[in-house]
């Protein structure tokens, strides 16, 4: 259906920014030596969301990754401190 084709249409045309988000997601957590389920955990997602985001399939909306990069740095940074 034509609402599909505009999503698949979308998704392809940004693969790439969704890529770097994305890339840059993952090289931090792992960075802070944080696993998926540990940042998951911190800033109430499920793993397969961090996944998700990691792989570039789909970047966290606006609102959301305002909500979550707190979380995501002060996870990183509880972690550095132990």
């Amino acid at each position: 259906d034509k609402i599909n084709a505009q999503k698949r249409e979308y998704r392809e045309a940004n693969r790439g920014r969704h890529a770097e988000v994305g890339i840059l997601l993952r090289k931090k957590r792992k960075e802070a030596g944080l696993r998926q389920k540990d940042v998951a955990e911190a800033i109430g997602v499920s793993c397969s969301m961090i996944s998700i985001w990691e792989t570039g399939r789909q970047p966290p909306d606006m609102p959301r990754l305002e909500k979550v990069l707190p979380g995501i740095i002060d996870a990183m940074e509880r972690m550095a401190a132990k």
